[in-house]
C-alpha cells in the first residue's frame, strides 16, 4: 500500500515537472528563448516559488523522491468503530510524512527558504494540503501562460471569422488549396499538384475572440476549457 500512494505521487510530480518544462519550451521555441514572453513565463514561476512555501516544499520533494527515498514514509492504520448494519470494522488509515526523516536524509532542502518551514512542522503531517496549494499555484500559472500568447492567438482567431464570414448554408468550412507535390516528374514539363483540405475551426475562433483581453484574463486563479458543438 504504501508503495502503491507513492508510485501515485511520483506520477504526480512528474506531471506537474513536465507541464512547467513543456511550456517554458515551447515558448522559448515560438518566440526565442530571450524573447519578452519568455521572460514574463519565467517571472511568473518566481513569482509562485518566491511567494508560496507549498510550491517549494512539493517541487523540492519531488526532487527528493528522484534520488533519495520515498515521499510519503509513515503510514499508519487504526481501528475505527464496528458498523453493525454491514457487520464489518470500519478502519482508518492515515497517511503522513516524517519530518525527521526528510530533514535527516542529507538532501539539500533549501537552506534559507525551506528548510526552516520544513523544520517548523509537526513531527508528522499529511500532505494534502501541499499538494492542493501546489496545484492552485499550477493554475495560476498556466493563467500566465495562456495570457502570453493570447493576443497573437486572438488575431488568429479574428482572421479565421473574418475568413469565414463569405461562407453561408450547411456544412463545415474549409480552405481548399493545391500544393506541390513531393514527386516532380519533369517529362514534358509536367507538375504534379495534390490538393489539401483544412477544416476552419470556425466555433475555437469564435470563443477565442470573446475571451477577456491578457490583463483581465490574469485576474483570474484558473483556467478551463469547456467547448461544446451546437446540437
Amino acid at each position: 500500500m504504501n508503495h502503491a500512494i507513492n508510485r501515485r505521487l511520483r506520477t504526480f510530480f512528474t506531471e506537474f515537472y513536465f507541464f512547467l518544462e513543456y511550456a517554458e519550451i515551447k515558448l522559448k521555441r515560438r518566440y526565442r528563448k530571450n524573447s519578452k514572453q519568455a521572460r514574463e513565463f519565467k517571472q511568473a514561476l518566481s513569482e509562485q516559488f518566491d511567494n508560496s512555501f507549498a510550491y517549494r516544499f512539493v517541487y523540492q520533494l519531488r526532487h527528493y523522491a528522484q534520488h533519495i527515498n520515498l515521499p510519503i514514509n509513515a503510514l499508519s492504520l487504526k481501528s475505527g468503530e464496528f458498523d453493525f448494519v454491514l457487520a464489518t470494522t470500519k478502519h482508518n488509515l492515515l497517511v503522513e510524512v516524517n519530518r525527521d526523516e526528510l530533514l535527516n536524509s542529507g538532501f539539500d532542502w533549501r537552506a534559507t527558504d525551506v528548510r526552516p518551514q520544513l523544520r517548523s512542522l509537526p513531527a508528522k503531517f499529511e500532505l494534502n494540503t501541499y499538494i492542493e496549494e501546489m496545484m492552485q499555484c499550477l493554475e495560476k500559472i498556466h493563467v500566465s501562460f495562456i495570457c502570453i500568447s493570447l493576443p497573437e492567438v486572438k488575431r488568429a482567431a479574428a482572421y479565421i471569422k473574418e475568413l469565414s464570414k463569405p461562407i453561408s448554408g450547411r456544412g463545415k468550412p474549409c480552405i481548399y488549396q493545391l500544393v506541390d507535390s513531393p514527386e516532380r516528374p519533369v517529362k514534358n514539363q509536367v507538375y504534379n499538384m495534390a490538393s489539401e483540405i483544412r477544416w476552419m475551426q470556425v466555433e475555437i475562433a469564435e470563443f477565442i475572440v470573446n475571451l477577456p483581453e491578457p490583463a483581465k484574463l490574469a485576474e483570474f486563479s484558473a483556467f478551463n476549457i469547456n467547448i461544446r458543438r451546437p446540437s
